[in-house]
């Protein structure tokens, strides 16, 4: 029984350590991007974009959706794999602990 309980604790932990690492900042950058993307796409428009650049974008819409729209596929993508690596390396850790507190409680 002890056994379960410290690797229900361990698996709260986790589940918690999971969350502070992956939902935290996603909701942080979320309310930010929310917050705050007007303010940074006048300061591109201003600062960073010239009026021949600002034409090319307005007038070839046909080809700057499909780029944007990959660049977004692309981006999930990398972050769906990093999350499932660090998913996948957690769930490999609570084996290994688990294996470990097996192997002492045979041994005695």
């Amino acid at each position: 029984k002890m056994i379960k309980d410290s690797t229900v604790g361990l698996a709260a932990r986790l589940n918690i350590v999971t969350l502070l690492r992956v939902g935290l900042p996603s909701v942080v950058a979320a309310v930010l991007g929310y917050a705050y993307f007007d303010n940074i796409s006048l300061f591109l428009f201003h600062n960073w974009l010239s009026a021949t650049e600002i034409q090319f974008l307005s007038s070839d819409e046909v080809q700057f959706i499909p780029s944007f729209l990959q660049v977004l596929g692309l981006l999930f993508s990398i972050l769906a794999g990093n999350a499932y690596s660090v998913l996948y390396n957690q769930q490999e850790t609570i084996y290994l602990a688990l294996f470990q507190e097996v192997s002492e409680a045979k041994s005695l």
